[in-house]
């Protein structure tokens, strides 16, 4: 009779339940994490929760393979609720990061706007940085990029090298050439990469 059992998720040989996990738990899009203070458990897919076995072999794939977006603070939210071990796990994580700037900052007129504006930037590269570094060793790579969305409507995703150096000299103009440029490429996968 055990030639007529039917194979199960568990019984067929692990390289094709791989293939399938990777099927159910890799999206094709960005995973948005919203905050939500209330829940404390990560969201995870009911498939991680079957069974021990399901579970371990899930996990690093879906938090592996994944792009998780969200905000800035609330990545560390995301990433800090996760366990240790799953943490690890976390390879890409797409930050926004609101500027703040209105109109009137946009046109670059008034240097002391443009000084706010940067020192808004800085501030938030500082604290990004010392935030996912302290988050068990994760460390951001530099040659990644940084979600500015600014006017509360216009999103860029801007190399954080090029950004700083903008940031670092106070250049308005090239500031504005560098949003230019990227804003238009606001919808491609760029990502903040971070590795154990």
């Amino acid at each position: 009779m055990e030639g007529t059992d039917r194979p199960s998720l568990l019984t067929i040989p692990p390289e094709l339940r791989n293939d399938i996990l990777q099927q159910v738990l890799i999206d094709t899009k960005v995973i948005l994490i919203q905050s939500a203070p209330t829940r404390e458990e990560p969201l995870e897919p009911p498939l991680l929760f079957v069974c021990k076995q399901l579970r371990n072999e899930g996990l690093p794939i879906f938090y592996g393979a994944n792009t998780f977006q969200a905000y800035a603070c609330t990545t560390f939210q995301f990433l800090a609720r996760l366990p240790r071990d799953t943490m690890r796990l976390v390879r890409r994580v797409r930050s926004n990061f609101y500027v703040g700037m209105n109109e009137h900052e946009l046109r670059w007129t008034c240097r002391d706007d443009w000084m706010r504006v940067c020192s808004r930037i800085n501030l938030f590269m500082r604290i990004l940085e010392d935030g996912l570094k302290s988050l068990d060793g994760h460390h951001l790579r530099k040659d990644d990029v940084l979600g500015l969305i600014y006017l509360g409507r216009q999103e860029a995703w801007v190399p954080i090298g090029k950004l700083e150096r903008r940031v670092a000299d106070y250049d308005p103009e090239s500031f504005r050439e560098l949003l230019c440029e990227y804003e238009k490429d606001s919808a491609s996968k760029a990502l903040w990469n971070i590795w154990p």
